[in-house]
């Protein structure tokens, strides 16, 4: 009997040692855990099931509240046909106007000389489509990527205008940008680029360069060579009216004043803008 008994403590003590005791104590209190939190979300559950049972009571007897609720539900839905879907049918680059500043700065054309003479884009200044930007860049023109001036409010509505002059060290002649972005995502949808005309061939020379730089950043896969000859078609074609294409780009070149001074702009819109 004696060995018996003994035997029988050994499996009792196999059957319950400390590991496997602090296991089931483990499970059981995960499964107290499961069913609280399974009891919080019946009674959540539970409580905005009586809120809604009461709500609908009360629109039934207060049938203002149901007219709010609608009204509530038409202004939302107002509100992003009116902003929100309108803003992405305007076109524009796959950059915003940060990046397009970053990406002009890293063109081939741009680190293998301008960069010497403080070409940069700096930061812009964000305008009314009726105020003027800062030393050469023009007041913000609706029609600057619409040839149809008049059928461009919605345009005007969903963008925001910018400006910048560059204080370029390489020369006296004032140059400087402004373009406008969408409101929705802050991304490019025109640009142009203005430079005081002057009449020699250095000027020429250095327009080709300064324009080829914008057009390879809207259109990285153009070497320099083919950059800068586009940009030599557009300028020998000023005042056309004509917009040339490359890709996803459309550019033209015209001769304008402002503040007294005569340009040279360029301007750079997504081609299927047009």
């Amino acid at each position: 009997m004696d060995n018996e008994s003994v035997n029988k403590d050994e499996n009792v003590e196999e059957l319950f040692n400390d590991d496997d005791l602090q296991k089931a104590l483990e499970t059981v209190e995960a499964s107290k855990a499961v069913k609280k939190t399974e009891s919080k979300a019946e009674a959540a559950e539970g409580s905005f099931k009586d809120f809604l049972t009461k709500f609908k009571a009360k629109a039934k007897k207060d049938p203002v509240i149901g007219i709010c609720l609608a009204a509530l539900v038409l202004c939302i839905v107002g509100a992003i046909l009116y902003f929100v879907i309108p803003a992405y049918y305007v076109k524009s680059f796959d950059m915003t106007v940060d990046q397009f500043r970053e990406r002009y700065s890293q063109t081939s054309l741009y680190t293998s000389g301008l960069d010497q003479f403080n070409f940069a884009i700096p930061p812009v200044e964000y305008v009314e489509p009726t105020t003027s930007g800062t030393g050469i860049a023009l007041t913000a023109d609706p029609s600057l990527s619409n040839p149809n001036a008049n059928d461009n409010d919605n345009t005007v509505r969903h963008e925001r205008y910018f400006s910048a002059p560059i204080n370029t060290s390489a020369t006296n002649l004032a140059t400087g940008i402004e373009g406008r972005c969408r409101s929705v995502d802050g991304k490019v949808t025109a640009v142009r680029v203005l430079v005081q005309y002057e009449s020699s061939e250095e000027f020429f020379t250095f327009l080709k360069v300064y324009y080829a730089t914008y057009l390879q950043t809207f259109n990285p896969e153009l070497s320099d060579n083919e950059a800068v000859a586009l940009a030599a078609d557009m300028v020998y074609v000023v005042n056309t009216g004509e917009y040339m294409r490359v890709g996803n780009i459309a550019f033209r070149s015209y001769t304008c004043t402002e503040f007294g001074v005569t340009c040279i702009a360029m301007e750079i819109v997504p081609a299927d803008s047009l």
